[in-house]
């Protein structure tokens, strides 16, 4: 990975898991680009195009937060969400932890004492074909707390988008939490290592 793939990453995790009231800013950009794409792949499949969910689609998502973080040089709000600013400290009240060690805010309850892990096969469109993800559900809170795309031998993140997508198929469709050998998931204690990257 690169190093703005990094950064892109960690203002991800800034953007996704931040409680409710904080990190307004980076929510609002991480909308901003997960929308884009979702949009550019409705818009190419309702003429009759294919888009699929790809190292592409990823790399403009990338693209996209390189170009809104060069229009704006100098902004906190990039220094503070990705990590590249040495000490860089979150605004007064913001939660310090977003710019930790990856995984640190998990998007499950503290609650959650166990996790099932396994790899789901996910339809994301219409007209697309079947992507293997890998997954980890947090218990009891029974949510889809890691989730990245299989592509070819790596994993891949996967947008804010995807992840509701795919957990509205593995929690709500399928009850997947309910009967987790059925659906090759295996019980574990801690977060996997992919899982906090």
């Amino acid at each position: 990975m690169t190093a703005l793939n990094d950064e892109f990453e960690a203002f991800k995790r800034c953007a996704e898991r931040a409680p409710e009231g904080t990190h307004h800013q980076a929510r609002q950009l991480g909308a901003i680009l997960d929308e884009t794409c979702d949009e550019l792949m409705r818009r190419l499949r309702a003429v009759g195009l294919r888009a699929n969910a790809c190292d592409a689609i990823y790399r403009l998502e990338v693209a996209l937060y390189e170009y809104a973080k060069k229009s704006n040089p100098g902004s906190p709000l990039f220094s503070q969400a990705d990590g590249t600013e040495a000490g860089a400290q979150p605004p007064r009240g913001e939660p310090a932890c977003l710019n930790a060690t990856p995984g640190a805010c998990a998007a499950g309850s503290d609650q959650d004492t166990t996790f099932l892990e396994g790899t789901w096969s996910h339809l994301f469109g219409p007209g697309s074909s079947e992507t293997a993800c890998r997954i980890v559900i947090g218990m009891p809170s029974a949510r889809v707390v890691a989730a990245k795309l299989w592509q070819g031998r790596y994993l891949k993140p996967m947008s804010k988008s995807f992840v509701a997508h795919l957990e509205e198929s593995v929690i709500e469709v399928n009850q997947a939490h309910l009967s987790p050998a059925e659906f090759g998931l295996e019980e574990r204690e801690d977060l996997p290592s992919w899982a906090q990257s």
